[in-house]
Parts: structure tokens; C-alpha cells; sequence
């Protein structure tokens, strides 16, 4: 081989994951778009670039009558979006509303934009608001969460719903009776608080069509976050475990559930 080649050869390859990693991003960037703001995507072009060191980072230019949003992932790209929209078209995507008037053409952007985040990871959730708001949101509100994220440059999602599933089938699958899990799974509006540990069964138990609706919105919401490039935070397993596995593992050491709040405790 010429040596002239080598580096050639060498360039061609480190551009190529680059290449690769820029499809699906712009992809999720445009379907973003289209969603934020239906039929006016063809006035913006999305493109990829570099993180700032290790740090998030998104650019707004305008160039040949459109609206450049640049980030090195979806929600620096969403980032960029709702900037744009804020501050230079007065308008506003939130969680209480939405106030969104696109003219045409679309307003300059007279002096580059470029923002780093200085956070790594931007959390949103607790397991409380999965009781309090979220416990019967489906595919079209998630949807919706999950887009409002991305615009507002969270990355960092804690994503338990379903959690209830995995605790089930584990239980199934040591042998564990179906009225030991019912009495030990909590209702929807009161699972944050039995993945918490506090209390066991109340408002349950749940229907097997809950599990299943259960487990096939937490895949699809899993599916869109990382195509937004999230990196989701699951619940770990927190050592509550149904009174009826002293049956299956008698020399294990279990200890009773206490009394929580008015929550009456399990011996």
C-alpha cells in the first residue's frame, strides 16, 4: 500500500461513525419536528455535530431562507427547536399549554446561536408522581411527555411504569401462588408507593389486561427515548418481597412489613 493511502484510509474511517450515528439521529430530530410543529418541518434543517468535550451541546443559524438546528443528539437538537421558538418567534411549548404562530418565512436568526449545558444528566421524576399524575397515562400522553423532554434538554428520565410486571412474572416464575401476588402487588394510583416499600395490595389487585397494557406502553416508551437519545433511569429492586416467599425459602431471614402512615403493616 502507498503510504500516501494510509492516512487517506485512516480519515475515511473515523468519519464513518459520524456518518452512521447522524442518520438516525436527524431522523428522530425530524420526526420530532413534525410533531412539534405539524406541516412547517421542510423550513428547518437538522444537522449533527461534536459534543463540547463530554458536554451537550446546540447551535441555531439561519441559511438560505431556513432555520439550521444543530446538536449532537436529539434533545440538544429539541433544545435548539424550542429555543428557536421562544426567542425568536415568541412561542411557547410547555407543560401547561401551548402557544405556537409560525410565520412565513420563518424569522431570521441574525447572529449564530451556540449553547453548552453545563449538566451531564438532566433528571425529571420521582416515583410519586407516578401515583399522583401518571398512573393512567397511555401511548398519546407519554408521547407527548417524552417530547417535552426533548425541547426542554432533560435526558435523564426515570421510567417506571410497568415495574409491576417484572415483580409479577419473577414471583410467577419461583412458584409463588397467584393470590400471594395479588395480596402483595399494589393498585395503580398506589404503586410508587409499594415499589417504595411501604405498603403491599392496596387497590388491587390488577387485571391481567393491566399487565399486559402495562408492559406493552413501557416498551414503546423505552423505544422512543432512546431514539430521542435519552439515557432512562429503571427501578432497581428494593428488597420487598411478598410475605408468602417464607413458604418457598423457610431459612431465609424476612422480616415483617412495618406500619406506614394509616397503612396497616404485614407480619
Amino acid at each position: 500500500m502507498k503510504p500516501v493511502l494510509k492516512p487517506l484510509i485512516f480519515l475515511v474511517l473515523l468519519a464513518c461513525p459520524a456518518a452512521i450515528v447522524a442518520g438516525p439521529v436527524e431522523d428522530a430530530a425530524i420526526a420530532l419536528l413534525n410533531r412539534t410543529v405539524p406541516g412547517k418541518a421542510s423550513h428547518f434543517v437538522c444537522e449533527v455535530i461534536l459534543p463540547e468535550g463530554n458536554k451537550d451541546v446546540f447551535e441555531i443559524e439561519s441559511r438560505d431562507g431556513k432555520t439550521i438546528l444543530r446538536g449532537n443528539n436529539v434533545v440538544s437538537i429539541g433544545s435548539a427547536l424550542n429555543w428557536y421558538l421562544k426567542y425568536h418567534c415568541d412561542s411557547d411549548i410547555s407543560w401547561c399549554g401551548d402557544q405556537v404562530v409560525l410565520k412565513e418565512p420563518l424569522p431570521a436568526v441574525m447572529e449564530k446561536v451556540r449553547k453548552v449545558s453545563p449538566h451531564t444528566y438532566r433528571y425529571t421524576f420521582n416515583y410519586c408522581t407516578y401515583g399522583y399524575t401518571m398512573a393512567f397515562w397511555d401511548w398519546k400522553r407519554w408521547e407527548r411527555e417524552l417530547d417535552l423532554m426533548a425541547l426542554h434538554g432533560i435526558n435523564t428520565p426515570l421510567l417506571a411504569t410497568g415495574a409491576e410486571v417484572v415483580y409479577r412474572n419473577v414471583y410467577r416464575d419461583l412458584g409463588l401462588p397467584q393470590r400471594d401476588i395479588d395480596e402483595f402487588i399494589a393498585g395503580p394510583p398506589f404503586l410508587p408507593w409499594f415499589l417504595m416499600g411501604n405498603l403491599n395490595g392496596w387497590g388491587g389487585p390488577n387485571p391481567p389486561a393491566w399487565y399486559d397494557r402495562q408492559e406493552a406502553l413501557q416498551k414503546r416508551i423505552m423505544k422512543r427515548a432512546m431514539e430521542l437519545g435519552m439515557k432512562p433511569v429503571l427501578p432497581a429492586f428494593s428488597g420487598h418481597v411478598p410475605a408468602g416467599l417464607r413458604q418457598k425459602f423457610p431459612d431465609a431471614k424476612i422480616a415483617g412489613l412495618k406500619r406506614w402512615s394509616s397503612f396497616e403493616g404485614v407480619n
